[in-house]
């Protein structure tokens, strides 16, 4: 624990040295973009007012560092070093928009709620609300320096009560993040809190004299503001999405969309392998939000979890349709054949840049289980046959996602295989396949309960009754009628 306070320390260090240059750079341009001049000269018209700005802006990133180093509750996916180096750059260049907004346009034009979504989406809602809070700050010392404070000839009123309108839609951005939407939803949602927190500014604007000119234009300005900062977020959301590999549900949702390429590549090459993973998902799903995990994550993980299968479907006994390729084969080569389908996988999902999740559910979801029928075949042949040479070479799984899968796919292919009888049948099935895999220490490297191994197993009971239903044979029913 000391060593990882230490490293702790360390990367805190390092950042806040970091910072410093940083926090120069943005405090320069802002106040060149206030100017409306870029040359290396330009702060020299306010010297008097950059080095306490400069102090306030880098004391602002401190508590911003500090408060994500403390932060526990980031999105899956997210680390504290992902987070800086997302929350950092979206803070500064929010920073640096309203700076030329407020120059070129109006102090109330702020685009504020670009932080607010965007890291709110991609780090954490609380860390999208600090981070809009700080942006506001920063904002607003950088277009009204602490210096004016002291100077009251040159204070503009309308710099600092652009701040205030900031903090209120930074707070209502926060009720949009907290809830799940779809991407559509979210845009027009935010819109939605842009267009009353609007009206914050166009209030505030009267202090600047009392008139129905100035009431409408402050209200315009504001949409204007928040319209661009939605719209700003819409765009740049998916690019932040490859390079940081986080990413929302509204990615998870798109490539659970039946018409992504490699899923109809499945359903065309591997037409057994893909009717197999969509059972799957929907077993997933129900289980995920059972022990409350994330749907979206969990569908993904099902639908791409067998896709290493595609580099030699014909191996796999959902695709034969009546020739086996094992029947020439020895068991030690056909086992060589089918653990490979779990790390072959895992690379094509890395290359895709898929999350973390997807990509270990689809090495892990077998573990090192053996495969039993192959070493039955072994064993039947003869000889010194050691389980261990029939095993999975992967590591079981660390995440509860993983577990899903790997119950999940075992109980789709066991109820195919052999429909149960009734559901008490069914739920012994299920039970034993649980016990059995924890038996095997397949569950050792997972932090997941007793009580949500029996959620998923209850879910499981009710959910695959409704995939097996029987169908009214209409022929017979023709015949008897």
């Amino acid at each position: 624990m000391d060593r990882e306070r230490k490293l702790k320390l360390n990367r805190q260090l390092i950042s806040a040295a970091v910072l410093l240059p940083a926090a120069f750079v943005l405090v320069y341009f802002s106040y060149c973009l206030m100017l409306g001049t870029a040359n290396i000269f330009a702060v020299g018209e306010i010297y008097y007012a950059f080095v306490p700005t400069l102090a306030v802006m880098y004391a602002l990133f401190i508590t911003l560092m500090i408060y994500l180093s403390g932060e526990k509750n980031f999105t899956y996916n997210c680390t504290w070093l992902k987070a800086e180096l997302i929350v950092f750059p979206v803070v500064a260049l929010t920073v640096l928009v309203n700076c030329a907004m407020a120059a070129w346009i109006s102090p109330y034009a702020t685009p504020i709620a670009f932080t607010v979504l965007l890291t709110g989406v991609l780090v954490s809602p609380k860390a999208g609300l600090y981070s809009g809070l700080v942006s506001a700050v920063a904002s607003a010392i950088c277009i009204a320096p602490p210096v004016y404070f002291y100077l009251p000839g040159e204070f503009g009123l309308s710099f600092s009560l652009s701040a205030v309108v900031d903090f209120v839609t930074a707070f209502f951005m926060l009720f949009v993040i907290n809830r799940k939407y779809n991407r559509f939803s979210l845009v027009w949602g935010a819109i939605a809190v842009s267009l009353g927190t609007a009206l914050v500014g166009a209030v505030m604007s009267l202090l600047d004299g009392w008139s129905l000119r100035n009431f409408f234009g402050g209200y315009a300005l504001g949409v204007i503001g928040n319209v661009v900062a939605v719209c700003s977020f819409t765009a740049i959301l998916p690019v932040f999405e490859y390079f940081s590999r986080i990413w929302t549900d509204f990615k998870l949702a798109e490539v659970c969309g039946l018409n992504q390429p490699v899923l109809r590549k499945m359903s065309e090459e591997a037409p057994g392998t893909f009717n197999h993973s969509l059972t799957v998902a929907n077993l997933a799903e129900n289980c995920a939000i059972a022990i409350g995990l994330d749907p979206y994550m969990a569908r993904a993980c099902a639908y791409y979890h067998d896709i290493g299968k595609m580099n030699d479907p014909l191996y796999f006994s959902e695709n034969q349709t009546g020739y086996n390729p094992h029947d020439d084969l020895i068991p030690e080569v056909s086992v060589a054949k089918i653990r490979r389908h779990t790390r072959d996988g895992y690379e094509q999902l890395r290359k895709m840049r898929f999350p973390d999740e997807v990509c270990n559910a689809a090495l892990e979801h077998h573990g090192d289980s053996p495969i039993m029928y192959f070493y039955t075949k072994a064993t039947k042949l003869g000889g010194n046959v050691d389980i261990a040479d029939f095993r999975y070479d992967c590591p079981t799984p660390t995440t509860k996602y993983s577990v899903i899968i790997m119950i999940c796919d075992i109980c789709e292919s066991m109820t195919r295989a052999v429909q149960p009888e009734s559901e008490e049948a069914l739920e012994k099935s299920v039970d034993k396949v649980i016990k059995d895999k924890m038996a095997d220490g397949q569950f050792e490297n997972v932090d997941i309960t007793l009580k949500e191994l029996d959620k998923i197993k209850n879910t499981i009971v009710k959910v695959i009754p409704g995939m097996l239903h029987k169908r009214i044979d209409y022929a017979k029913a023709k015949e008897e009628r």
